[in-house]
């Protein structure tokens, strides 16, 4: 995809308690108001790269992560390299997308072979690529999604393919706003936490619209070559949740049975291994920035309730799943003093 770049049309975005500051329009993001003095926390340069990092070359990088999942050909889905210095990373995907990240975690370029279109690199950006980058800046991200009920979030925590966006559709199916999919970053407070509002979009497995809505065609495709499908919390039927929120509880999506949906209380050791296993960048961070997320997953596994929740197998009755959560909610997790 050709893109020319006009330096008189930088974007403004509101992403995970961030301000991106981006040269090119970023498709389903919520567009914040333009910084009057600084530019944003984070500046994005989209089909290009910021000029701080232009003479970087991958001869003087070091391997620092290697993902464990391949392609057909045995590509890596993930690798990252890092400069001699330290000062930068090059995370590259298995399509040739490739970003370099600056050690602060304030600037972000991006690059994609021809063969990919633009929609499809984005995905990354709003991704795993934020979730890298608040973890320079040592911002615990959860595995998970998050659904407002009343003043209060709640966290949907589980590795892919546990149901947390199908269940966060659901939510927003009965009228619940929905604030992150996928991403859920904590601002620590010390005896409570903060979630962050991620953007506008819930992104479904073609069976997961199937049994939302009837058909698989129901929604449409996120990028021309993704076969999965978006549901945009904009339309009038969905609400989306623009503003931060206090955690009040954590449901982490067990194995489906055949039996009715059940909500049970894990202990707080339990909890913190659930936590651990499902911290979005738990694999990518360096041995100080792990001791400091286990001490703040520690805290949060103390003061935020969590449960162990079975779906039934049948997808028709996920809105059972959802009464179980909102009544293990009402009864438990919402008589809690509110922070203050």
């Amino acid at each position: 995809m050709s893109l020319k770049l006009n330096p008189d049309l930088w974007c403004d975005y509101s992403l995970y308690g961030l301000r991106l500051h981006s040269n090119l329009p970023i498709p389903g993001l919520v567009a914040a108001a333009p910084a009057a003095v600084m530019p944003g926390d984070v500046r994005v340069w989209l089909n290009a790269m910021p000029p701080e990092l232009c003479d970087i070359t991958p001869t003087a990088e070091l391997v620092f992560y290697v993902s464990a999942e391949t392609d057909e050909q045995g590509t890596p889905s993930l690798k990252i390299h890092r400069g001699v210095r330290g000062d930068y990373f090059r995370l590259i995907f298995e399509d040739g997308v490739q970003f370099l990240v600056d050690r602060a975690g304030s600037v972000i370029g991006m690059t994609w072979r021809e063969s990919t279109t633009y929609e499809d690199a984005v995905t990354y950006l709003v991704g795993p690529i934020m979730a890298f980058v608040l973890a320079l800046r040592n911002i615990t991200c959860l595995h998970a999604s998050a659904v407002a009920i009343k003043d209060r979030a709640i966290a949907l925590l589980g590795p892919s393919g546990a149901g947390k966006s199908t269940t966060a559709a659901m939510f927003a199916r009965l009228g619940y706003p929905v604030l992150s999919d996928d991403v859920v970053p904590l601002r620590d407070q010390r005896d409570h936490f903060l979630t962050q509002p991620g953007y506008p979009c819930l992104r479904l497995w073609p069976s997961s619209v199937d049994a939302l809505f009837g058909s698989p065609e129901a929604l449409p495709c996120l990028t021309p070559t993704w076969e999965k499908r978006g549901l945009d919390l904009t339309r009038e039927a969905y609400k989306f949740h623009t503003q931060e929120s206090p955690l009040a509880a954590i449901y982490i999506l067990d194995e489906r049975c055949a039996s009715a949906p059940a909500v049970a209380e894990v202990s707080a050791r339990e909890g913190l291994l659930a936590l651990l296993a499902n911290s979005y960048a738990a694999n990518v961070i360096n041995p100080q920035q792990r001791a400091q997320e286990f001490q703040v997953l520690s805290r949060v596994a103390r003061h935020v309730p969590m449960r162990r929740v079975k779906a039934h197998t049948d997808p028709a009755r996920l809105p059972e799943l959802c009464a179980a959560i909102i009544d293990d909610f009402q009864t438990h997790a919402h008589n809690q003093k509110s922070p203050t």
